[in-house]
C-alpha cells in the first residue's frame, strides 16, 4: 500500500536522532503525523549503516544505541535489504547519473522507492527531487 508508506532517508533519520539538527522539529513533527496515520517507514540497510557513521562522525556516538535500539523495536519501519538484483540496478543507476553526483545509497534508495511505489522520503536532500520523489524537509 505504497500511499501508506514512505522512505526513511539518511538525512531524516539524523534530523529525528539529532536534536541539534535544524530539521530536527520538522522530523519529529513529521514521524508524529505519520504514526497518527497509521503509516509504514521503510529503510535500506545501506541507510541505516550510513545513519550510524553519521552519528559517529558528528561525535554523538551516545545517540547510535537509541537509533539501533528504535529501529529494532519499531513495528512501524520495514528494512530492505539492498540484495544482488536491487544492487546492480542501483550500480546502472549511479554510473548513468554520474554527473548528478548521487551517492550510491542515494541510487540503492531511489531504486527501492521506485520498486515499492514510495513517493514521499522523509530526507533534506535535493536528490531525491531531482529523481522526481516528494523530500518532505525541505
Amino acid at each position: 500500500m505504497p500511499d501508506n508508506e514512505f522512505f526513511l532517508d539518511t538525512s531524516g533519520l539524523y534530523a529525528l536522532m539529532a536534536p541539534n539538527d535544524p530539521a530536527h522539529a520538522r522530523a519529529v513533527e513529521w514521524m508524529k503525523l505519520a504514526a497518527n496515520e497509521r503509516r509504514l517507514a521503510v529503510v535500506s540497510d545501506g541507510v541505516l549503516s550510513e545513519t550510524a557513521t553519521l552519528l559517529m562522525a558528528r561525535r554523538i556516538p551516545h545517540l547510535a544505541q537509541a537509533f539501533f535500539e528504535m529501529v529494532e523495536k519499531s513495528r512501524a519501519l520495514r528494512v530492505v535489504y539492498v540484495e544482488p538484483p536491487r544492487f546492480e540496478q542501483a550500480k546502472r543507476l549511479f554510473l548513468k547519473h554520474f554527473d548528478q553526483q548521487f551517492s550510491f545509497v542515494d541510487c540503492c534508495s531511489f531504486v527501492l522507492m521506485k520498486e515499492f511505489g514510495l513517493q514521499a522520503a522523509l530526507t533534506k536532500d535535493h536528490h531525491f527531487q531531482q529523481m522526481g520523489f516528494n523530500a518532505v524537509l525541505i
